[in-house]
């Protein structure tokens, strides 16, 4: 349905499917919040999001196997210090074009033909690990094929977090950094 809202709040959901959370991607103005709950998808992906509005993650945990959560469309905020995504899976192969990439990253972002667009991606807080050491992955999808991401609009931002892969390209010029040092005794 167009301009959905549906909030998990203290919820611990597992399953045994393929998907734990998916949108229509011909929906407008969806909104999904997972706040301080658990999402557990053994078999396959946690979250895809190809519609149009707002997804949001704040201090949950997803262990997944192919895909952690994945936005094609809309928006997604990722934020709060108990936030937690693990991949422990491969990616899997895409026969179809429409529907899920099961790509192995803990965080997916696709610019994909035919979809509604992209809004701003930020990823604020939380810990992200995939087997792939793909813990953010953007990529363009058009006929089956992964091309660049472009990000010259800066519609994704890392401002925190822990990542098993390198996310610098996506941390603003502006970001302060947090430097460790050592006194002498």
């Amino acid at each position: 349905y167009d301009n959905s809202t549906l909030t998990f709040d203290h919820v611990e959901a597992t399953t045994s499917a393929t998907s734990g959370i998916e949108t229509n991607g011909n929906n407008t103005n969806d909104s999904v919040t997972l706040k301080n709950s658990t999402l557990n998808v053994p078999n396959g992906f946690g979250i895809y999001f190809p519609s149009s509005g707002t997804l949001t993650i704040d201090n949950s945990t997803i262990n997944a196997k192919t895909m952690g959560v994945q936005v094609c469309a809309g928006s997604l905020e990722i934020t709060g210090d108990k936030t937690a995504i693990n991949v422990t899976g491969g990616p899997m192969d895409k026969t179809e074009n429409d529907g899920a990439i099961q790509d192995g990253a803990a965080i997916s972002v696709v610019d994909r033909t035919g979809y509604k667009g992209l809004g701003k991606v930020e990823v604020k807080n939380g810990s992200f690990t995939a087997k792939t050491d793909e813990a953010l992955k953007a990529y363009k999808y058009e006929n089956k094929e992964e091309g660049k991401f472009d990000n010259d609009d800066k519609k994704l931002t890392v401002t925190g977090g822990t990542f098993s892969g390198n996310v610098s390209d996506y941390v603003p010029d502006n970001t302060p950094v947090a430097t460790v040092s050592t006194q002498g005794g």
